[in-house]
């Protein structure tokens, strides 16, 4: 199982990963997670069987990105938003 994290502040991106691990840990016994904090680039999004997006990405629309993914990658989104 890959698990991506999307999101331009990286302090943000660190407590999600904290999150993820702690949550995952004794459900999936085999998973990666990979952390994206820059270049938003098409190829990054290729693969990835889960995805915590930022939707308000400085070099980006995450919205955009999310629209992509649901073309090509069956998938629910979930939405997380930061206060």
């Amino acid at each position: 199982m890959l698990i991506k994290i999307v999101d331009d502040d990286q302090a943000f991106v660190k407590k999600i990963k904290d999150i993820v691990y702690d949550n995952f840990k004794d459900i999936f016994l085999d998973y990666s997670i990979d952390c994206i904090t820059s270049n938003f680039e098409a190829q990054y999004f290729e693969k990835g069987d889960i995805f915590f997006l930022d939707i308000d990405l400085k070099e980006k629309n995450g919205i955009k990105i999310a629209e992509k993914l649901e073309r090509t990658i069956l998938m629910q989104l979930l939405y997380l938003f930061q206060q």
